[in-house]
């Protein structure tokens, strides 16, 4: 059964199409594309076959319709290259598959083969006849419209026009004397000279690293000299700047502790709310009072709890920020007597408020005069950079940005202390909170023990009483129930003690939990402490660092005066090389079209030899087989006989009736198995190799 597989191009669509980005129409193509799938039938005969009538019929009609293809295929994939005929109109499948076979289109055929060795005859024609399929060569062309490519090119056309136009207009190409094209020489000069200054960038790039690697150097020799005294005003302002800085951190941190423990308290308020509950349900459920002297005994429960941390942590809290508060305002009150900044206010911590505006007048001011010192500190390099036609605004915009950032971290920092203030305050609240209701609960379960005792010496004193009575007169029934009533009692609040026992214990351990917060609170501040020591010199030595910074841009810009200077004489140099290239240019030019000629004319002699060999070798191929052919048929032939020959002895065998002939019998059935062992293999071997030699006829053709 063969399977046939077309592709063909039928039509093409032209469409307009709107660019949104660009507001530009493009036109662009459209391909499409049909697909024939044709299960052909397999040839029959009719000798192997025996049909008759109908089913006879149309074996033969199917036998001629794959004729009729056989010979399309033929035609087209001849040997030759030229076509001079064509038969599709010899039959209907012939005159369906036109345009499937020829001219814009690609022909696949998928051959189906049996493995058994009788239907090796049918196998070998069904391949040879795949195989012609291959030599159908077609010249598959896209139908694109005339008008669309010719538009295409035109546009083409004219984004080249316009190209060359411009370069005209911008003085990049001139006309020489001699009426050839070349580039201006300003035009020359200007790609060498963008050439260096991407080089002299790279090296500024690479300096600049260097500088960095100072930095580091710098900060980590100034690290060791904290404690030292700096006698430069900017320095003495960058470093108070420094301290509020590391300020605002922690109290950022003591922000987030403050949260935490905020939603402790909100969560030991739900669980006080839960016990008051379930006292006032204790409540209704008691009928009676009683007195007995057992608070001592509940009491001394509650005796060994500890101590809350909470408000420790408050008191903590609010001498840190005190102390902070006196820091910052110090480093003020120091830079207002050393003549860096404005005099501030001084501030009362109980009247935070009111001085607030001053105190961020006082930073404003501060921030003032550092861009003032920066500036002067910057001036001088500006004008070295002026001079050589350079400025520097990045180093300015940069000190001012750094200034601007410490002023707003300053601002945050005030607004920061009074939120920090009133959440202590809320703290306190609600430690104050929880502390009454710890009295609470613990007055209630010492009442609740009281009434467990009472209610147990009650029963006891009843029951005695009415055992001290007359045996006779007691009711027996009347005990049970009384008794059962009290154990009802005391079961229940027992119940109750031992869930207020459970809230308790969740209690302390909540209370561990906040010792634990309390700990880490300590750890953080010990690292932020190392933090700041680490990272109090970095802001001393920011303008140390510019400073170098433009030194060694000073010295890059030495060097790119320089290499400006020698531009002039590498420009003639440059042009007697641009010289040299153009004849070294048109000399190769020369010898690849000197190689070209000569590299085809070797591929065409090659091509000539590998036609003749390849000619040689088919018709080698085409006797071998046609002899392989001939004694395979031989073989097959003597296999019937023997086949024909061992039948017809054992029919004999089976005939005789005597010892004697049915062994002789019996031998020459024997010798005849073995001939026709050895011809079936003969027939394999032949089989195997003619099918060799199609592989190699194959692969012949691909290469």
């Amino acid at each position: 059964m063969v399977l046939k597989n077309d592709l063909k191009d039928e039509q093409t669509e032209s469409r307009v199409d709107i660019n949104f980005e660009q507001g530009l129409p493009v036109e662009f193509d459209i391909f499409t594309a049909k697909f024939h799938f044709v299960d052909l039938a397999g040839s029959e005969r009719l000798k192997r076959t025996g049909a008759t009538g109908h089913r006879a019929k149309e074996g033969i009609s199917i036998n001629c319709g794959l004729l009729a293809l056989g010979n399309v295929i033929s035609a087209l994939g001849g040997s030759s290259g030229r076509v001079s005929h064509v038969p599709y109109r010899d039959s209907k499948l012939t005159r369906l598959l036109q345009d499937s076979l020829g001219g814009n289109s690609r022909t696949l055929m998928i051959a189906c083969v049996s493995p058994s060795d009788c239907d090796f005859v049918e196998t070998l024609n069904t391949m040879k006849y795949a195989n012609r399929a291959k030599n159908i060569k077609n010249k598959v062309i896209a139908n694109q419209d005339k008008s669309s490519k010719l538009i295409s090119q035109l546009r083409n056309r004219i984004t080249q026009l316009e190209t060359e136009l411009a370069d005209y207009r911008q003085g990049r190409i001139v006309m020489s004397t001699n009426g050839m094209e070349t580039f201006n020489d300003h035009y020359r000069e200007n790609l060498l000279l963008h050439a260096d200054s991407a080089q002299l960038r790279i090296r500024i790039k690479a300096l600049q690293e260097t500088v960095e690697m100072m930095k580091a150097r710098n900060i980590q020799l100034l690290a060791e000299k904290e404690e030292s005294n700096f006698e430069r005003p900017l320095g003495n302002v960058v470093l108070t700047l420094s301290k509020d800085l590391e300020i605002l951190k922690l109290m950022i941190n003591f922000f987030l502790k403050l949260l935490f423990f905020r939603t402790m308290l909100m969560e030991s308020n739900a669980t006080a709310e839960q016990l008051r509950r379930q006292v006032n349900h204790l409540k209704t459920s008691m009928s009676n009072n009683f007195y007995l002297n057992a608070v001592d005994m509940n009491a001394s429960i509650y005796n060994d709890l500890p101590a809350s941390p909470t408000s420790v942590l408050i008191l903590e809290a609010k001498a840190d920020i005190d102390r902070m508060k006196r820091s910052f305002y110090d480093d003020l009150e120091d830079n207002r007597t050393a003549g860096n900044i404005a005099s501030p206010t001084p501030l009362n911590l109980e009247s935070a408020t009111n001085d607030e505006a001053e105190t961020r007048k006082d930073i404003n001011d501060r921030c003032l005069r550092n861009d003032r010192l920066l500036t002067e500190n910057l001036s001088t390099d500006s004008s070295v950079g002026e001079e050589y036609g350079f400025d520097d605004d990045d180093e300015d915009d940069r000190a001012e940005r750094e200034c601007l950032k410490l002023r707003d971290d300053l601002v945050e920092l005030q607004q920061e202390i009074s939120i920090k203030e009133r959440l202590v305050t809320e703290l306190e609240r609600s430690e104050l909170r929880l502390a009454e209701v710890r009295l609470t609960y613990e007055k209630k379960l010492a009442e609740l023990s009281v009434r467990i005792a009472a209610t147990e010496a009650e029963r006891d004193r009843i029951l005695a009483e009415m055992e001290s009575k007359n045996s006779k007169k007691i009711d027996v029934e009347h005990v049970k129930k009384v008794r059962e009533e009290y154990e009802k009692k005391l079961n229940t609040m027992r119940e109750e003690f031992r869930k207020l026992q459970s809230v308790e214990r969740e209690h302390r351990r909540m209370q561990a939990r906040q010792a634990a917060e309390l700990q880490q609170l300590v750890k953080l501040r010990s690292e932020l402490s190392e933090m700041k020591r680490a990272k109090v010199g970095i802001f001393i030595v920011k303008i140390q660092l510019i400073q170098k910074l433009k030194e060694e841009t000073k010295r890059a810009r030495v060097i790119e005066t320089a290499n400006l200077r020698k531009l002039d004489g590498l420009e003639k140099e440059a042009r007697k090389k641009d010289n040299m290239i153009r004849q070294l240019m048109n000399k190769d030019r020369q010898r690849e079209l000197f190689l070209k000629r000569s590299t085809d004319e070797i591929s065409r002699l090659r091509q000539q030899q590998q036609s003749h060999q390849m000619i040689h070798r088919k018709i080698t191929q085409k006797q071998i087989i046609t002899k392989m052919e001939e004694e395979l048929e031989r073989r097959v032939n003597e296999r019937r006989q023997l086949f024909d020959e061992i039948q017809r002895l054992m029919d004999q065998f089976v005939k005789m009736r005597k010892v004697n002939e049915r062994d002789v019998i019996g031998e020459l059935i024997d010798g005849n198995q073995e001939k026709l062992q050895y011809v079936e293999n003969q027939i394999n071997e032949i089989q195997k190799a003619i099918i060799e030699i199609d592989n190699d006829k194959d692969l012949l053709q691909v290469h």
